[in-house]
């Protein structure tokens, strides 16, 4: 049963890199090398390190911690008022940034 669920991590794993790949070899394809693909690279770089952060980062294994230490004692409630605070800071974060970049 565990080896199931192993291969399927890791399968989906296999093919999250081979779609990565087949996008980099359709990007270089369509780009090619120049200051429009730079500009492609960069334009991507920050929503990437936002959804490394919040996805996969220290700001999860953080949040994940305090939420669980949160509802174990002080309850479902305000666990979920402390998650609803974190994202809406979070948002208008990310929404300010947004702006500015936009505006820039």
């Amino acid at each position: 049963m565990m080896l199931r669920h192993i291969a399927t991590v890791g399968g989906y794993t296999m093919l999250s890199r081979l779609a990565g790949f087949a996008r980099d070899i359709l990007v270089a394809a369509y780009l090619g090398a120049g200051p429009v693909a730079d500009a492609f690279f960069v334009a991507f770089k920050f929503p990437n390190f936002f959804r490394r952060l919040s996805g996969e980062g220290a700001f999860s294994v953080a949040f994940i911690q305090m939420f669980s230490g949160m509802l174990a004692t002080k309850g479902q409630q305000e666990a979920l008022a402390f998650a609803h605070r974190t994202i809406a800071v979070m948002a208008a974060v990310m929404l300010g940034f947004l702006l500015v970049m936009e505006l820039a």
